[in-house]
């Protein structure tokens, strides 16, 4: 009998371990995403998954942690503290934020979750496309005469999965590419592929030549994107000098002095393609806008002399500070994109006179109605208010005069009354 008891009681110790092991191991990661999908190289993302209790009793889980996959991630490890019970069949979701990758590629990712001490591999077939581009420029001399040729290699280098735009673009000087094109499209580049290629510029006649080569690596879902842009000057050894010129600046617009031929900017509509630029004055200062790059929804747009560079979406509109007053001088609205032609259109606006003037104007309106009604509308109901006021007066005293009349009348009537002497016969 005693045997038997202890059978009974070491088969009970089984069953329970069996149920508390069950219990412990009861939750499993159903679903496991990220936000972005393709993130830029240095921006900051989020992960989240999602936690289910498959058990057959309620349960928690203290801890949830996240593990990198590699080094990608500014930190190996993302932990969230959680402990709520959850019933059986019920779900929870755990955000991890604040995830940064410190490397491009399109095979980024992560090992496994913890849920508490039980490991759990779902997130491993999960993977980020993590972008990132770099370029290089180098000219064939440093110095050309006017017309002469100066030839540029240029060397892009991506990582993650990824299409690549180059675009070349003048920024002084009057150089150009002749009949070159100014831009060229990469598809399905990878993780530390290379593209290179070289344009032949001619140098311009007004002064040193300024150029800009841009390198957009666009994820292939077209989720995000990152440029990467290298900057040069060839100085020209034999065109004119004169006080409006900047032989040594690679300034888009040449800073110092206005655009010849080009008039002051009010409100102007541009359709551009990509690598054209809308050379314009502001208060008698050159500047320059140039598209960068161009998708089916966003552009990526330079504006210079003092290089910004701006990304906007078909709606957006950005203020622009050009000369670092702290006041914006211009805005930059981007009316639409025409995927068929690929142009987009832009409104360019000087704020100054838009901002001012026109609220002189509108005031100047609305003090002229104001005052039209002072002294047309206003004056006359204050005529007729005294008018009214006047006329009640004189009713008033009218009436008043009546009724006086009247009561003088009626007592003189009844005043007699009082002395009639009555004889009484005795």
């Amino acid at each position: 009998m005693l045997i038997k008891m202890r059978g009974i009681f070491i088969l009970f110790i089984i069953v329970f371990s069996m149920g508390f092991v069950s219990a412990v191991a009861s939750f499993q990661v159903t679903s496991f995403s990220c936000s972005p999908s393709e993130v830029v190289v240095g921006n900051l993302f989020s992960c989240i998954a999602s936690v289910k209790n498959v058990g057959d009793v309620a349960g928690s889980v203290s801890t949830i942690t996240l593990f990198r996959e590699g080094s990608w991630l500014e930190s190996s490890i993302y932990a969230q503290a959680y402990g709520s019970s959850v019933d059986v069949g019920n779900s929870f979701e755990v955000n991890f934020g604040g995830l940064r990758a410190v490397s491009g590629g399109s095979n980024n990712g992560f090992s496994k979750i913890t849920l508490d001490s039980v490991s759990d591999f779902y997130v491993a077939d999960v993977k980020v496309n993590t972008i990132d581009v770099a370029v290089n420029a180098e000219d064939s001399t440093s110095s050309a005469a006017m017309g002469g040729s100066i030839v540029t290699s240029v060397e892009a280098t991506t990582y993650g999965s990824v299409n690549l735009v180059l675009v070349w673009a003048s920024t002084s000087g009057g150089c150009n590419l002749g009949t070159q094109n100014s831009t060229q499209v990469v598809s399905g580049m990878g993780d530390g592929s290379k593209v290179s290629r070289t344009w032949t510029i001619t140098q311009g006649t007004s002064g040193a030549c300024g150029y800009t080569i841009s390198a957009s690596a666009i994820g292939t879902s077209g989720v995000a994107s990152k440029i990467d842009s290298v900057s040069n000057t060839i100085s020209c050894t034999d065109c004119p000098v004169d006080s409006g010129s900047d032989s040594g600046s690679g300034s888009g617009s040449g800073g110092s002095g206005g655009i010849s031929g080009v008039s002051e900017l009010s409100v102007s509509q541009k359709e551009l393609s990509q690598g054209d630029s809308f050379r314009f004055n502001v208060s008698g200062i050159g500047h320059s806008l140039i598209l960068v790059n161009l998708s089916n929804s966003a552009v990526t747009i330079y504006v210079e002399s003092e290089r910004q560079v701006f990304v906007l979406s078909v709606g957006d509109s950005v203020s622009v500070d050009l000369d670092g007053d702290g006041s914006s001088e211009i805005s930059i609205s981007l009316k639409s994109i025409n995927i068929l032609t690929k142009k987009a259109t832009f409104i360019i606006t000087k704020l100054k006179d838009a901002t001012i003037v026109p609220s002189n104007l509108t005031r100047a309106d609305v003090s002229e109605s104001n005052n039209g009604s002072e002294s047309g509308v206003g004056n006359g109901i204050k005529n007729i208010v005294k008018s009214i006021s006047l006329t009640g007066v004189i009713i008033t005293l009218l009436v008043l005069a009546i009724i006086g009349l009247l009561v003088w009348y009626l007592l003189k009537e009844k005043r007699p009354n009082k002395y009639i002497q009555i004889k009484v016969k005795k």
